[in-house]
């Protein structure tokens, strides 16, 4: 009998990579966001994250300021936490 084990936690979508556009035009924030996609290497036998197209999305400088803010907010806490 074949025992499976099966952890593939770590493999899931994740943010690769995010880029602010410099062209934006008046009120609007264009970025290129970058995941990750968990895929099967079937030479390899191995779980492995490749790298998706770039996804070109944008919002608006109101959310785009707000979302800037909870962000340092989040890693501001997490440097507390750390030291």
């Amino acid at each position: 009998m074949i025992k499976l084990e099966i952890n593939n936690a770590e493999y899931i979508a994740q943010l690769e990579e995010a880029r602010l556009s410099a062209d934006n035009p008046y009120g609007y924030l264009f970025m290129d966001i970058i995941f990750s996609d968990p895929r099967f290497d079937e030479n390899t036998f191995e779980m492995k994250n490749i790298k998706r197209e770039p996804m070109r999305t944008y919002m608006t400088e109101d959310v785009a300021r707000d979302l800037f803010e909870k962000l340092e907010r989040f890693f501001e806490y997490n440097k507390m936490i750390k030291n």
